[in-house]
Order: structure tokens, then C-alpha cells, then sequence
């Protein structure tokens, strides 16, 4: 169902006159989970593989977006400029069932990098989640609603190119709201010539009270700067 037609609970009617309210953000898991495989030489050029995964609410919303353009090349422009990636070849599995729960997209892609003598700069999460923060206003009377629950899961696999060493690399961060309402887990190592990274985002409230906002504020700021840190590799003289 479209997002504007949810609600949040529903109401039971039983025998003996008991009533009861049920809530119905927790029925179903709205995911996107997405996978990046990189090499990346010696100039900071990457070329990879992007496997997108949606399911229910997001995988609805990704067909919606995909079928109102009605044209494949507008749409890899729209998600070239979205990613910052140029992309070499892109398909789609299930995009045109009408009753699958789930979508997959699989993009081929190259990307250029920031060099500047020695040191490569790049964001490892490649494909950011959350650029910039919504809640930038002090104070807030109204309660805050989104529109369903979900999840956004990111699992990086880059190749080093060769001669190069980590010379920065951010901090693993977990960020958790109140109640378990909210969580985002960001977890990025360095495994022989590898670097790995683990993105988790997931809201599991729909509403919360005004008074919340400041929590909220927060909690999003912090999961914006990790969404833009950057990684910097040193080339390692020979």
C-alpha cells in the first residue's frame, strides 16, 4: 500500500465486549540491503558492483520511482548524479511482478576519486545514506511522524590498490535512541589488502512526542557525519 495509506494500529473487535488496539508497524520488515564490490588503482579510479536488495515497503516504492519515469536512461541519470558514480551496465530482477514483496538492482559502475600527490581521498560507504540533516530547527511542537519503519543495511568490500597503506580511517561509531526506537551501527576495518565496512540504519518508531525532537536531532546529526567521513590512503614509497 502507499506510505499515505498506513496507519499505525489497528483496532480489534473480540466476543465477551473486549477491545483491543494492535499495533501494525512491526508486521512486516521494510528493508534495503545493498552490497558494493570494489577494486580501486593506483590513480583512485574504482570499478565495482552495486547488488541493491528491497523488500515490501521499499521495494514498492522503488518500482513506483522506476515505472513513473518510463525511461531507462533518464533513470540512470537520476541515480548517476544520486550516487556520483558513472554506470556501465544496469538490470533489474522482479521490477516488473506486480505481486513480488522484493526488487533487486544490479549496477556495473566506475568512479573517480580525489588524489592529491600521495593520498587518495574517499568516503568508504561509497553510496551514502543520510547527506544531510532534516531536523535543524531548535525547537519543535508538533510530534515527529515518518512514514514506516525500516531498515538500510550496507556491506562495503574494497580492494587497496597496490603500493598504498591506510594512512586515516573513521572511527566504527553505534548510536542507539531511546527505547531501541532508533539504531545506527557504522563498523569499518582494514583486512590484509581489503577494507570492510558494516552500515546499519533501522527505525523502528513511526511517531514520536515533541518532546523527543531534541533526541531525534540528535541522533541524526551524528548519523550524518559518519555518512560523510572520509578515508585517506598514503601511497607507501618503494
Amino acid at each position: 500500500m502507499p506510505a499515505d495509506l498506513l496507519v499505525d494500529r489497528g483496532r480489534t473487535y473480540k466476543i465477551n465486549d473486549v477491545n483491543d488496539w494492535v499495533d501494525l508497524t512491526g508486521l512486516s520488515k521494510n528493508l534495503r540491503n545493498m552490497y558494493i564490490f570494489i577494486d580501486m588503482d593506483e590513480k583512485g579510479q574504482m570499478k565495482g558492483k552495486i547488488v541493491n536488495g528491497y523488500k515490501n515497503l521499499t521495494a514498492y516504492n522503488f518500482k513506483k520511482k522506476v515505472s513513473e519515469l518510463n525511461d531507462s536512461l533518464k533513470y540512470i541519470e537520476n541515480i548517476s548524479k544520486d550516487y556520483s558514480i558513472i554506470i556501465d551496465s544496469l538490470q533489474f530482477r522482479n521490477i516488473k511482478n506486480p505481486v513480488s514483496n522484493s526488487v533487486d538492482e544490479i549496477i556495473t559502475f566506475h568512479k573517480e576519486n580525489e588524489v592529491s600527490g600521495d593520498f587518495i581521498y574517499f568516503n568508504p560507504m561509497i553510496i551514502s545514506h543520510i547527506l544531510e540533516n532534516d531536523f535543524k530547527q531548535t525547537d519543535r511542537k508538533l510530534p515527529v511522524e515518518f512514514s514506516y519503519p525500516y531498515i538500510y543495511q550496507l556491506n562495503v568490500q574494497l580492494k587497496l590498490p597496490q603500493n598504498y597503506v591506510v594512512d586515516e580511517m573513521p572511527k566504527s561509531e553505534k548510536y542507539t535512541m531511546d527505547n531501541n526506537s532508533g539504531t545506527m551501527q557504522y563498523i569499518v576495518q582494514k583486512n590484509d589488502s581489503l577494507i570492510l565496512l558494516r552500515y546499519r540504519f533501522e527505525l523502528n518508531q513511526t511517531v514520536f512526542p515533541y518532546t523527543d525532537y531534541p533526541m531525534i536531532r540528535d541522533f541524526y546529526g551524528k548519523t550524518v557525519e559518519k555518512n560523510n567521513e572520509m578515508l585517506v590512503l598514503k601511497k607507501v614509497k618503494l
